[in-house]
């Protein structure tokens, strides 16, 4: 899997509320401070620019009503051979 890939599974994994996953596939991201983020619902992913380890991204919600994007560039590493989200830029310019 790699970054661009591991990133689309990642999204759906926070629209599942699959913490676990999420957990796995970062090298620093905790299932129970995720889980804080359980009432949000995500309703599209829209990948702006992958190439190498880096993944730019915009994620549309609603959060108790009110529609958002979160929009972040996102980085990954390998470790032991596979993917692993380390950490992003909120709104990068």
């Amino acid at each position: 899997m790699n970054p661009k890939e591991l990133m689309i599974s990642r999204y759906e994994a926070f629209k599942a509320n699959n913490w676990s996953y999420l957990e796995e596939t970062s090298l620093h991201q905790k299932a129970q401070d995720l889980a804080t983020l359980a009432h949000i619902r995500w309703l599209r992913l829209e990948i702006l620019n992958a190439h190498d380890n880096i993944v730019e991204f915009k994620a549309y919600y609603d959060e108790y009503g009110h529609k958002g994007v979160l929009h972040e560039k996102s980085y990954f590493v390998q470790v032991d051979g596979e993917w692993k989200y380390n950490d992003g830029v909120i709104d990068p310019s």
